[in-house]
């Protein structure tokens, strides 16, 4: 007699961490109306303490009752084959189908063989960028009072359940720094994941991009194993492979041609009722400010001004004509400046509106590979999710931008973690762990040869392996 949110984190870098939400029939009780009994339904004139017990309420009530809001096998209505689909096939498929117990002979012969009859169990990944709504430095900050919480308690939990079951091996995420991660994960998921995180800003990696953002980890203490460092040295050891010295400055990302910068000048001047003549695109001739922005930002614009001749009076330059200067989320500068929903980024050394392609492309989306290499050829595929973005207006790309993450630094932090940690293999050894030197297991990382397939024999005998170099067979 109703429906529960299912929330399913897809990993889709394209999509930039938007979340997937699918929906679940249950005939015995519908979890929505119970949450939304449990939220005061005007909350402005509820206490604060109210509302904070409220949502922990929430959480707890998924937390008891998750093992039948969370199945092994969800499913959804699919719009493409016209039935009800598993929201996770490439899960469903290792659960459902119980593999035969393999003999000690046929572990032995594997341990042996450096070219296994059998595939390697695939690494089932969760990522996705959590709702950072009231932990942002722009906006209300309600943080643990915020709606956001009710669609974090369901990815958290699912994330717990998930672990329980054995059906995903790691979740990545990125969220504001003022995200807590211990209260909101380290603590909530401390029986079934090992959870890391930093936190780093583009700029740290030689991009002149202002996103400092806190990038978490947790990884199946039931499927897989950390080999890096202890988490108070993961940002310097991460630093280590991926730190550069900022070379350049924002400029260097607005590539967009005349008459693409001028289309947009028309379509902003628009928005006032105002039209753009066709000899300023001939005559190459530099568009008003008042023609293009609204009267506040005109405003803003000439107070930032003032302040590019104090500190950088040649350069590049970026303000926010959306925030007030020297206040709330405002960080003009050389560099592009912390991305929000609604953003007017002004270019003070080429004179003009910043284009939402050119920042999709700052952030990571090539979005301009023929124009970069005229005559000779892109030197990088565009983004494959070019083409739609394009076919997005300017406020809905703007959006994404605001949620969306700065796809190296996600990249970065993702190849590092793929780099230090090894998937078990309970078949063929029936404790793993103990070969992996769990604690200061970071003295393994120059391996020969990574497999998580260890040799049946005494933890002795498997130490004395890797002290050789190898993890097993």
């Amino acid at each position: 007699m109703g429906s529960f949110s299912k929330i399913s984190c897809v990993p889709s870098v394209g999509i930039m961490g938007i979340r997937s939400v699918s929906w679940r029939t249950s005939t015995t009780v519908c979890p929505i109306a119970v949450l939304d009994s449990m939220v005061p339904q005007d909350k402005a004139k509820v206490p604060a303490g109210e509302v904070l017990q409220a949502y922990r309420t929430m959480l707890s009530y998924l937390v008891d009752n998750r093992r039948w809001l969370f199945p092994s096998d969800p499913k959804s209505f699919c719009v493409v084959h016209g039935r009800q689909c598993s929201l996770c096939p490439a899960a469903a498929a290792t659960s459902s189908s119980a593999k035969r117990q393999r003999t000690t002979a046929e572990i032995r012969q594997m341990s042996r063989s450096d070219d296994s009859a059998d595939c390697p169990a695939p690494l089932r990944i969760n990522t996705a960028g959590t709702t950072c709504v009231g932990w942002s430095s722009a906006g209300k900050s309600l943080q643990f009072r915020d709606p956001s919480e009710r669609p974090h308690a369901i990815w958290s939990v699912e994330r717990l359940r998930r672990g329980e079951l054995q059906v995903e091996d790691v979740f990545v995420s990125e969220c504001t720094p003022r995200y807590p991660v211990k209260e909101k994960l380290v603590d909530l998921l401390a029986e079934t994941h090992d959870v890391f995180h930093i936190v780093v800003s583009p700029i740290d990696l030689g991009w002149p991009v202002r996103r400092r953002r806190v990038f978490c980890c947790g990884l199946s203490r039931a499927t897989m194993a950390w080999l890096g460092p202890e988490q108070d040295d993961i940002l310097q050891h991460f630093l280590g492979f991926f730190a550069r010295t900022l070379q350049t400055d924002g400029d260097v990302f607005l590539v967009a041609s005349d008459d693409r910068v001028f289309d947009e000048h028309c379509l902003l001047a628009g928005h006032r009722g105002l039209s753009l003549s066709s000899s300023a695109r001939e005559g190459n001739v530099l568009v008003s400010p008042e023609h293009v922005y609204a009267p506040g930002q005109v405003v803003r614009l000439q107070q930032y001004s003032r302040m590019r001749d104090e500190v950088a009076p040649s350069g590049a330059f970026f303000a926010d004509l959306n925030q007030n200067c020297g206040a709330g989320a405002s960080t003009p500068g050389p560099v592009i400046p912390s991305m929000l929903t609604s953003c007017t980024l002004h270019s003070f050394s080429k004179r003009r509106v910043a284009l939402t392609e050119e920042l999709l492309h700052a952030h990571g989306f090539n979005m301009y590979a023929e124009e970069m290499t005229p005559g000779t050829g892109p030197t990088w595929p565009p983004c494959r999710i070019r083409e739609h973005l394009l076919q997005l207006n300017r406020a809905q790309r703007q959006k994404l931008l605001g949620n969306g993450w700065h796809l190296p630094v996600f990249a970065s932090w993702f190849y590092y973690i793929l780099a230090h940690t090894v998937k078990l293999d309970r078949q063929v050894t029936v404790h793993p762990e103990r070969s992996l030197w769990r604690k200061g297991s970071s003295s393994v990382l120059s391996w020969g040869r990574a497999s998580s397939s260890l040799s049946l024999g005494s933890c002795e005998d498997e130490c004395t392996e890797l002290k050789e170099g190898q993890l097993g067979g």
